[in-house]
Protein backbone atom coordinates (compact mmCIF):
# COMPACT_ATOMS: atom_id res chain seq x y z
CA UNK A 1 0.00 0.00 0.00
CA UNK A 2 1.05 3.58 -0.63
CA UNK A 3 0.26 6.47 1.66
CA UNK A 4 -0.07 10.13 0.68
CA UNK A 5 3.57 10.89 1.44
CA UNK A 6 4.69 8.02 -0.80
CA UNK A 7 2.47 9.27 -3.65
CA UNK A 8 3.87 12.79 -3.19
CA UNK A 9 7.42 11.50 -3.43
CA UNK A 10 6.74 9.08 -6.28
CA UNK A 11 5.06 11.67 -8.52
CA UNK A 12 6.91 14.72 -7.15
CA UNK A 13 3.66 16.48 -6.32
CA UNK A 14 2.32 18.32 -3.31
CA UNK A 15 -0.22 17.12 -0.78
CA UNK A 16 -3.33 18.28 -2.62
CA UNK A 17 -2.39 16.65 -5.94
CA UNK A 18 -1.42 13.43 -4.14
CA UNK A 19 -4.88 13.32 -2.56
CA UNK A 20 -6.46 13.92 -5.97
CA UNK A 21 -4.45 11.06 -7.47
CA UNK A 22 -5.52 8.78 -4.61
CA UNK A 23 -9.19 9.79 -4.71
CA UNK A 24 -11.58 6.95 -5.42
CA UNK A 25 -8.94 4.22 -5.29
CA UNK A 26 -9.28 1.09 -3.21
CA UNK A 27 -7.40 1.57 0.01
CA UNK A 28 -7.22 1.58 3.74
CA UNK A 29 -8.05 4.38 6.14
CA UNK A 30 -6.47 4.69 9.56
CA UNK A 31 -7.71 7.76 11.38
CA UNK A 32 -7.06 10.70 9.07
CA UNK A 33 -4.40 8.89 7.06
CA UNK A 34 -5.15 6.91 3.94
CA UNK A 35 -3.19 4.36 1.96
CA UNK A 36 -4.14 3.08 -1.48
CA UNK A 37 -3.59 -0.28 -3.03
CA UNK A 38 -0.52 -0.40 -5.26
CA UNK A 39 -2.45 -2.46 -7.81
CA UNK A 40 -5.31 0.08 -7.88
CA UNK A 41 -2.86 2.92 -8.50
CA UNK A 42 -1.17 1.01 -11.32
CA UNK A 43 -4.56 0.26 -12.90
CA UNK A 44 -5.51 3.97 -12.70
CA UNK A 45 -2.21 4.95 -14.37
CA UNK A 46 -2.71 2.40 -17.15
CA UNK A 47 -6.26 3.64 -17.74
CA UNK A 48 -5.07 7.26 -17.82
CA UNK A 49 -2.32 6.38 -20.30
CA UNK A 50 -4.83 4.62 -22.54
CA UNK A 51 -7.19 7.62 -22.44
CA UNK A 52 -4.33 9.98 -23.24
CA UNK A 53 -3.30 7.80 -26.18
CA UNK A 54 -6.87 7.74 -27.51
CA UNK A 55 -7.34 11.51 -27.16
CA UNK A 56 -4.02 12.14 -28.90
CA UNK A 57 -4.97 9.80 -31.74
CA UNK A 58 -8.37 11.47 -32.05
CA UNK A 59 -6.82 14.93 -32.28
CA UNK A 60 -4.03 14.00 -34.67
CA UNK A 61 -5.25 11.09 -36.73
CA UNK A 62 -8.95 10.31 -36.92
CA UNK A 63 -8.54 6.93 -38.71
CA UNK A 64 -6.06 5.80 -36.03
CA UNK A 65 -8.52 6.86 -33.35
CA UNK A 66 -11.29 4.81 -34.97
CA UNK A 67 -8.98 1.79 -35.13
CA UNK A 68 -8.15 2.18 -31.43
CA UNK A 69 -11.82 2.36 -30.52
CA UNK A 70 -12.50 -0.68 -32.67
CA UNK A 71 -9.75 -2.69 -30.95
CA UNK A 72 -10.92 -1.84 -27.43
CA UNK A 73 -14.62 -2.69 -27.83
CA UNK A 74 -16.16 -6.11 -27.27
CA UNK A 75 -16.74 -8.03 -30.50
CA UNK A 76 -20.58 -7.66 -30.86
CA UNK A 77 -20.45 -3.90 -30.35
CA UNK A 78 -17.53 -3.15 -32.67
CA UNK A 79 -19.19 -2.70 -36.03
CA UNK A 80 -22.10 -0.59 -34.78
CA UNK A 81 -19.85 1.60 -32.61
CA UNK A 82 -17.42 2.13 -35.47
CA UNK A 83 -20.27 3.12 -37.76
CA UNK A 84 -21.62 5.61 -35.20
CA UNK A 85 -18.13 7.03 -34.58
CA UNK A 86 -17.45 7.63 -38.27
CA UNK A 87 -20.90 8.74 -39.47
CA UNK A 88 -21.57 12.43 -39.61
CA UNK A 89 -17.94 13.43 -39.28
CA UNK A 90 -16.08 14.82 -42.27
CA UNK A 91 -13.23 12.62 -43.39
CA UNK A 92 -9.77 14.09 -43.55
Amino acid sequence: RLDRAAVEKLFRVRQRRARQIMAGLEGLRVGNAAAVSREALIARLEQTAKLFELSRAMANDWPAFCRSVEENLPAPVRQDAFHRATSGRARR
